[in-house]
């Protein structure tokens, strides 16, 4: 399982039976922490070990399920239709559901086979997420340098790996 990140779109994949060994229906579960929301749109299945492999066709090789709990945490379930024997993957989108969350999303994915427990398995994964905004202005002529500190808010110390786009409006 791996996740990257971009804006406040999280995108998940999920890579199961790589072996290519003969899988009985398996199900895939992912519950994603109440912070982020799951697009059942962007759920998309592929026979192949990527996403240019074949993609599989909603309620005919496979359906889904998305159940939210009182805090507001999902859970995906893809149920295979038929017995799989080749590598599948698995891609989806969540949204972090504030503009000011800052911290790290983590969730797990579960893949179970009804043939035996070597098919079964869980593969956790994180991402960190720092949102913020600043701005400022400059005098006119010849600025030879800048320079530009993320801070907590909070505690005041540096956060390693801030990125920041500068543009000129």
């Amino acid at each position: 399982k791996d996740a990257s990140v971009a804006k406040d779109i999280i995108t998940w994949s999920v890579s199961i039976n790589t072996n290519g060994f003969k899988m009985s229906a398996p199900v895939i579960t992912d519950t994603m922490p109440s912070t982020v929301y799951l697009d059942p749109d962007s759920i998309h299945v592929y026979k192949g070990t990527s996403a240019s492999g074949t993609l599989q066709t909603l309620d005919k090789d496979y359906s889904i399920s998305v159940v939210a709990d009182d805090t507001g945490a999902q859970t995906m379930t893809i149920q295979f239709k038929n017995d799989i024997s080749v590598p599948y993957f698995i891609s989806y989108e969540t949204y972090v559901k504030s503009s000011s969350f800052n911290g790290t999303v983590s969730n797990k994915a579960s893949v179970n086979g009804s043939d035996s427990s070597i098919y079964n398995s869980t593969k956790n994964s994180s991402v960190s997420f720092y949102s913020g905004s600043a701005w400022g202005s400059f005098k006119s002529g010849n600025l030879s340098s800048l320079k530009i500190k993320k801070t907590d808010s909070q505690t005041g110390a540096s956060l390693a790996g801030a990125v920041f786009l500068i543009s000129n409006t």
